[in-house]
């Protein structure tokens, strides 16, 4: 990747942090707007639960790459989020049941029975995912990437159709700037929110500049 490479990312959250990383770190000038807090929606929330063969199909490959990754990037990076592999189990709880059956453990409620056991060390781990998030984001700013608070509101396009930019607007001063030209505009947004949110009121935008580069 060249060093020129200007990437603009929408959204702090575990794939835009691991985005930023993994682009900084191949000398790209990647810049991440987030409108809250690094992790601060979705990614802060989760189970942070990792497994290598949970997935099966199409994304089967891309499940076992990934779980091999978080093992390397706990090694390379200090381990920041607690990573660590663990035995996994299943079962259920039922009110007034207070038998464990046989493969109960002692840090386990009585009420709450083993059906089986779904992991092991090799084949499951746990981060906390805040953590992971914002260390991938500490660990692409010591690479040169640039956090920046703000609100996406529009993409600016090329005649051709093609992203050439966005349009910033700041939380602090609610001045709207241009980012143009980034060589990729990606955004990466909480599941089921459009790419682009609406503002309101609705913005009086201008028009793209005549020329693009």
């Amino acid at each position: 990747m060249s060093s020129g490479t200007r990437i603009v990312i929408c959204g702090g959250g575990a794939i835009g942090a691991a985005i930023a990383y993994f682009t900084s770190r191949r000398g790209a000038r990647s810049t991440v707007i987030e409108r809250h807090a690094v992790a601060g929606a979705a990614s802060g929330k989760s189970g942070g639960f990792l497994a290598l063969d949970w997935c099966g199909g199409p994304l089967d490959r891309l499940a076992r790459r990934s779980f091999e990754l978080h093992a390397e990037l706990s090694a390379e990076l200090g381990d920041p989020w607690g990573y660590r592999r663990l035995t996994t189990y299943g079962g259920y709880a039922a009110e007034d049941d207070i038998s464990r059956g046989a493969g109960g453990r002692p840090w386990l409620a009585d009420g709450v029975a083993i059906t089986r056991q779904l992991g092991s060390p090799e084949t499951t781990a746990l981060v906390e995912p805040r953590a992971f998030t914002t260390g991938l984001m500490h660990a692409a700013q010591a690479h040169g990437a640039v956090l920046q608070h703000g609100i996406v509101v529009d993409l600016l396009r090329s005649p051709s159709g093609a992203v050439n930019g966005i349009l910033n607007l700041t939380r602090v001063c609610r001045d709207r700037q241009f980012q143009s030209d980034p060589s990729g505009v990606v955004a990466v947004l909480p599941a089921g929110r459009t790419a682009v949110r609406p503002f309101h009121p609705p913005l009086r935008l201008p028009s793209p500049p005549a020329a693009w580069p």
